[in-house]
């Protein structure tokens, strides 16, 4: 019997497949087509080009176009769709499940493989805590916390449940009967972009992808909320958005607070561009959201429980996406990223073009100091320290068979596309530290769509190939971003030095008498899972009442899984899903 076509709702399914009868269990139904189960989240962000490029130009349903894109390229379609979306393939017939995601893995998909006397089971789903609702209890994955410790980020395939992965960005993953097999379904096309000759070129080319990136992203949606701090980022994105819009009107919202100044920069925007504005302070107090941790899926969360509640209210029913220009300090500014192109020169013996490339960095008030400061951390440094130069070195003795796990992982663990450039190559892996925790929360409010266009693809492979020529202009000031969108973003916003989000409101609770309360070292979960012990416990809180949690990853890493962990018990792994068969074995 011919079963009709099934609409998947976009998002939130979980499904259990039995590798060996066939049969299929699932939260929702998958779209049915020739011996086919699809399972489509997310969105795509180019569904007119997709649809040209496959001859079926009035397709715009992103499950046909997935469907469509699947018969045609397979695990290669990440190389022509853009947007965030995750899909899971059934080969009924074959007994085969692939899972591929967008280029970026800004949609992430889960997948636990399960074998048994009887056979193996595979259970996925589009966030962790569907998968994990879906059945079975799970211990901690230490490796999970010992890669986001080394590397600052969780490794990209590691979820901190045992047996429960993550499929890594950039990749695919074929599971069968007796094997799983994982593949690069797209790398970067380093050479798509060539590198420009001028910097006025390079700027005409940076106006334009981003002008795409935020066309693509904006494409369809009804009424979407913009993210506006007054920052470059956000407002760069907003002002380009306005620009598209026509006569309609859109929203916006700042997130205020007395320690910084983002209000008086978004304000006037705002007014400018004619926006909705709705501009929402949150409390001193209200640091961390306690009502909710127990619904966090993994450590990371820092949404307060002011910010979770608007966000909510803001957009269920009223707003089908949030827009936001986080990530843009990553793809512009080089936030973190060693620009190890001063060592490949050294390298080469061309000292006098390092020289030249370093010294037209823009000034910062001391200029001088940047010569010589990265001249030394990222030329002379790396070529005669080695490779341990650059290596992880902890402030704290964590305990030892931690730190075994830490040294056993590699880079190689992440997971990254082999690149010719060491420049673009560390680009692609802070990215990828960027989408794993940072701005891809899906994981986290699964049930708020938020929108990056900032890491639009071909944006982002611009950035990356302009890398070295043209880097000293993206950091530290990004004075090729603010001077290619002059006349597109206002003058106050394009000559702001500040930046939002104060951590006077983090400092000043860590010195309050609420933190001492909560995080008293006989109560610590961090403790008792091995981080650390209870001398160096006692260092960290130490050391966070006299506000010194800045910039220190060790602290930032531990306090969030100490609060994760303080959830998790009664969280999603205690829950469990309804799954209806809705395949049987194949005919």
């Amino acid at each position: 019997m011919t079963r009709s076509p099934q609409r998947l709702e976009t998002g939130n399914w979980a499904a259990v497949f039995d590798l060996g009868q066939g049969t299929l269990r699932a939260s929702s139904p998958p779209l049915r087509r020739s011996g086919l189960s699809l399972f489509f989240s997310g969105y795509i962000a180019n569904p007119g080009e997709v649809a040209a490029l496959l001859g079926q130009p009035g397709l715009r349903d992103p499950h046909e176009l997935a469907h469509a894109a699947w018969l045609r390229w397979e695990c290669r379609l990440a190389r022509h769709v853009l947007g965030a979306f995750g899909i899971a393939v059934l080969d009924h017939r074959q007994g085969v499940l692939t899972l591929v995601q967008d280029a970026l893995g800004q949609r992430p998909l889960f997948f636990a493989r399960e074998d048994g006397a009887e056979g193996a089971l595979c259970r996925i789903a589009d966030t962790l805590d569907g998968l994990l609702a879906s059945g079975g209890a799970r211990g901690r994955c230490l490796d999970y916390f010992a890669s986001w410790l080394r590397f600052g980020h969780g490794a990209s395939d590691l979820t901190p449940y045992e047996g429960v992965r993550r499929l890594a960005h950039g990749r695919h993953v074929r599971i069968g009967t007796r094997t799983t097999q994982q593949g690069a379904a797209v790398t970067p096309a380093a050479a798509q972009f060539a590198w420009s000759h001028t910097r006025a070129e390079a700027e005409q080319e940076l106006v334009r992808q981003v002008e795409q990136a935020v066309a693509r992203e904006c494409a369809g949606l009804r009424n979407p909320l913009f993210e506006l701090s007054g920052g470059l980022d956000s407002s760069t994105v907003v002002a380009l958005a306005r620009r598209g819009a026509g006569a309609r009107r859109l929203h916006a919202v700042t997130w205020g607070s007395p320690h910084d100044d983002d209000i008086g920069y978004a304000a006037p925007l705002a007014q400018q561009l004619d926006l909705a504005q709705r501009i929402v302070m949150r409390p001193d107090d209200d640091f961390i959201d306690w009502d909710s941790v127990h619904d966090w899926a993994e450590p990371g969360n820092e949404f307060s429980g002011t910010l979770r509640k608007v966000l909510r209210e803001l957009v269920a029913g009223r707003h089908d996406a949030v827009v936001t220009g986080v990530g843009g300090d990553d793809v512009f500014h080089g936030r973190g990223m060693a620009p190890t192109w001063l060592a490949d020169l050294l390298r080469a013996g061309r000292l006098g073009q390092a020289l030249r490339t370093i010294r037209t960095a823009p000034p910062d008030g001391t200029p001088q100091r940047l010569f010589v400061s990265q001249l030394w951390r990222f030329g002379l440094r790396p070529l005669f320290g080695g490779a341990g130069v650059t290596g992880f070195t902890p402030h704290y003795a964590y305990c030892r068979d931690f730190m075994e796990r830490c040294a056993a992982l590699a880079p190689a663990d992440m997971n990254l596309p082999r690149e010719a450039s060491a420049a673009r190559s560390d680009f692609w892996r802070n990215l990828r530290m960027l989408v794993a925790n940072r701005v891809a929360p899906g994981h986290l409010m699964p049930e708020i769509g938020f929108r990056h266009p900032l890491l639009s693809l071909p944006l982002v492979e611009f950035s990356a190939a302009i890398l070295g020529r043209y880097e000293t202009h993206l950091r530290p000031d990004r004075t090729l971003q603010r001077s290619a969108f002059a006349g597109r973003v206002p003058a106050p916003i394009l000559e702001r030095t500040s930046k939002g989000g104060s951590l006077a409101q983090e400092a000043a609770y860590w010195r309050g008498d609420d933190a001492r309360r909560r995080f008293r070292t006989d109560a610590s979960h961090a403790v008792a899972l091995g981080l650390v012990d209870a001398r160096q416990w006692e260092a960290l809180l130490g050391a966070a009442r006299f506000g010194r949690v800045a910039n220190l990853r060790e602290f930032d890493f531990i306090m969030k899984t100490e609060i994760w962990l303080r959830g998790a018990k009664g969280g999603a792994a205690s829950r469990s899903a309804e799954l209806a068969v809705v395949a049987g074995p194949p005919d």
